[in-house]
């Protein structure tokens, strides 16, 4: 995540061991530079929301070591419900690999494959 002064858990509705959905409405900051006559979450910031997710889901304090794969197949726009979604996972010692599904009106608008470390280790 680009900002860490943001707090992403005022935009997290729930969360469960393997999903969190999420809400960002119109005046959310990443909405304002991309696109203004069109806004759109950038794709770093879905990103951003994926690993604060799993850092929820998975109970850890983790942070981003590698993206692997990101495939972004639909915008996600304001007020949108965003549900983000662990499909595999996998942890080698402090080191956490995971596929992952990000949509937004039961449609697929991330799959994302990322590489994660435990920040406490």
């Amino acid at each position: 995540m680009s900002d860490p002064s943001v707090d992403l858990s005022v935009y997290c509705q729930s969360n469960t061991e393997d999903e969190a959905i999420y809400l960002f409405p119109d005046d959310f900051f990443a909405f304002q530079g991309h696109f203004p006559s069109h806004p759109i979450l950038p794709g770093f910031i879905t990103i951003g929301v994926v690993e604060h997710a799993l850092g929820l889901m998975t109970k850890k304090s983790i942070r981003l070591d590698l993206v692997k794969k990101a495939k972004f197949k639909k915008s996600i726009l304001p007020n949108d419900v965003v549900l983000v979604k662990i499909i595999s996972q996998k942890w080698d010692r402090d080191r956490m690999t995971a596929r992952i599904h990000v949509s937004t009106d039961g449609d697929l608008a991330a799959d994302l494959s990322l590489s994660l470390l435990n920040s406490l280790v």
